[in-house]
């Protein structure tokens, strides 16, 4: 009986010429920040390869579970993989609530180093839980020096609508870095323009996308991540 491709190997071994792994959208994303060039994930079924992980790979999850995912995960998603930026480069993520904690997760898979940055303390241990490799406190310290020690970031998400904390975060920008945009504050940026001139850094808007883009997600990264996801999120309550 033919198994498209499961198989029983134990992670970290290999069978032929593949490489058994337990998570293969986090060791696609390792590769990734290896500068690695990996498509995105498929399996073979019935009817040859098919994007997507194999449907035995994903519990069964309820409607109600999956809905954020085709709703704020798209949003970042899509945000995230037509912004330009690669493996290794450093991806912040202002805001860790509905379109934030979706964003740090993604940064993480798609092989960033990944910054959270939120107000305070509380949000920290779900934003390592999700990946972030580092979480700056935006109440506590000069985030952008903090950002600028690390070499400044390629992308900053701006998930949270508070026009002050994203105007303040320009020159945490690498050079062509942009100032990403998802969620639309009520008041006005005020930002300075040197700073974009000097650094060819960009501010841009980001709205959702089609159901093409959910496909894509879902195929791509969306099965696993919404299982993790819904782990994370139980384990803390």
């Amino acid at each position: 009986m033919r198994n498209y491709g499961l198989t029983r190997a134990k992670p970290g071994t290999y069978e032929g010429l593949y490489l058994i792994t337990s998570d293969i959208v986090a060791t696609r994303a390792e590769l990734l920040s290896r500068e690695v060039d990996v498509s995105e994930p498929f399996h073979f079924g019935p009817k040859g390869r098919t994007p997507g992980l194999h449907p035995e790979r994903a519990d069964e999850l309820p409607p109600e579970e999956v809905g954020p995912f085709m709703c704020a995960g798209v949003t970042v998603y899509n945000a995230l993989r037509n912004s330009g930026a690669r493996g290794g480069h450093v991806v912040a993520v202002l805001g860790i609530g509905g379109l934030g904690h979706f964003g740090v997760q993604y940064a993480r898979r798609m092989g960033f180093v990944t910054v959270a940055l939120g107000r305070g303390t509380d949000m920290q241990r779900l934003a390592e839980k999700l990946g972030a490799h580092h979480y700056f406190d935006t109440n506590s310290g000069d985030t952008v020096a903090k950002l600028q020690k690390l070499g400044r970031a390629r992308i900053i998400l701006a998930t949270a609508p508070n026009a002050k904390a994203i105007s303040a975060l320009v020159e945490g920008l690498s050079p062509d870095g942009n100032l990403l945009i998802p969620a639309a504050p009520d008041e006005p940026l005020i930002i300075p323009m040197m700073p974009l001139i000097a650094g060819r850094r960009s501010v841009a808007g980001w709205y959702s996308g089609t159901a093409k883009d959910s496909q894509d997600l879902w195929n791509s990264a969306g099965q696993v991540m919404c299982i993790q996801w819904l782990k994370n999120i139980r384990s803390l309550r």
